[in-house]
């Protein structure tokens, strides 16, 4: 398993979210442009309302480009893994009811899971403000613990830490 692979693979998945965004963005703003104002139907709102998602698509491209951007500079700067204690750039395998999941710990805030594929694998992208991150900073093979979602409780156990 090579932790640049993961990563090359979620820049280009970021890539391609914000390919897809742009495109949406485009479609919003051509929207804004052929709706009629304000003056042209006294009650209708829609150019405003299309300004709005195009303004709030505009910041999910600002999101993803920034995180982009993070996920680029750590490539750059991998740390290597010198103890087995799980930090930025481990790749850790979590045991929870007997499903094995892999994820690669990531120092970028927001990019919300994001699944990559590398070496037949499926890989979890973690965030470093999601609760599994932050359950899982410190900890190291064998460890036990336990993560609420929603209103369950789910126990986990890490297998391996690379």
């Amino acid at each position: 398993m090579e932790k640049d692979a993961i990563i090359k693979a979620g820049i280009e998945v970021l890539r391609s979210k914000i390919k897809q965004n742009e495109e949406i963005l485009n479609a919003t703003q051509r929207d804004v442009n052929e709706a009629p104002s304000a003056m042209e139907s006294h009650s209708d709102t829609s150019r405003y309302q299309f300004a709005i998602l195009a303004q709030n698509q505009g910041a999910i491209i600002n999101k993803f480009t920034e995180a982009l951007y993070e996920l680029e500079k750590f490539l750059e700067n991998l740390p290597a893994q010198e103890n087995k204690e799980i930090g930025y750039g481990s790749v850790v395998e979590i045991e929870t009811d007997g499903k094995v999941s892999n994820y690669m710990l990531i120092p970028c805030e927001g990019l919300g899971g994001i699944e990559v594929q590398s070496d037949d694998k499926t890989y979890t992208l973690l965030s470093s403000d999601s609760p599994m991150a932050t359950a899982l900073k410190q900890k190291k093979v064998g460890d036990k613990f336990s993560l609420a979602t929603g209103t369950k409780t789910k126990e986990l156990r890490i297998l391996s830490v690379a």
